[in-house]
């Protein structure tokens, strides 16, 4: 719970005569780690008393589907990032880019 992650399979294509051809192919993963949410929130909002932990899980709530598109844009770039990063290191061994780029 409070936790999320985000896969996929990267692969490039390149055109050839008889259609396309795949030349790399990877896996990325990325992953918010533990978030606290409403299960961290809620049983301190509900011992405080039934009006008072209605608010504070509703509150929670806000706040997690808040925290939880806030890391998902977060996941989103991470994810970018490591493809990217990826993928100048393949073209960089392959002699499309230079070395420096790929740092």
């Amino acid at each position: 719970m409070g936790q999320s992650s985000l896969d996929c399979v990267v692969s490039i294509l390149v055109p050839v005569s008889t259609g396309q051809q795949e030349i790399v192919t990877f896996d990325a993963h990325t992953d918010s780690g533990k978030m606290p949410g409403v299960a961290v929130l809620g049983p301190a909002g509900a011992s405080a008393g039934a009006n008072t932990g209605t608010v504070v899980a509703s509150n929670a709530g806000i706040s997690g589907v808040k925290s939880y598109r806030s890391a998902a844009v977060q996941q989103a770039e991470s994810m970018a990032e490591k493809i990217a990063t990826t993928l100048a290191t393949y073209f960089a061994r392959q002699g499309w880019i230079s070395p420096a780029l790929a740092e």
